[in-house]
């Protein structure tokens, strides 16, 4: 795993820490912060899995952009000479 993926991981469990120790001092907030620390968790596997499809060299391949319609810029607007240069 490289230094950043370790770095991720020791922050957020860090957080999971100091939620957990909030919980503890402050029960009524306990929902809430039981669903903060389980999408904490989640961070952690969505960043592990694809670094170790990477390492392993089995990343999928991109899908090709979708076609889109072409896309013109807005038409400027037309001011009387002189207008565009007058401060008020």
């Amino acid at each position: 795993m490289t230094h950043l993926a370790t770095l991720f991981t020791a922050i957020i469990l860090g957080l999971r820490v100091a939620i957990a120790n909030h919980v503890v001092r402050n029960p009524t907030q306990a929902p809430l912060l039981n669903r903060a620390c389980f999408y904490l968790s989640g961070s952690i596997r969505r960043l592990h899995r694809p670094f170790a499809l990477w390492q392993a060299g089995t990343l999928p391949t991109p899908r090709p952009a979708r076609p889109g319609r072409e896309r013109t810029p807005p038409a400027t607007p037309h001011l009387p000479a002189g207008q565009a240069t007058r401060c008020r």
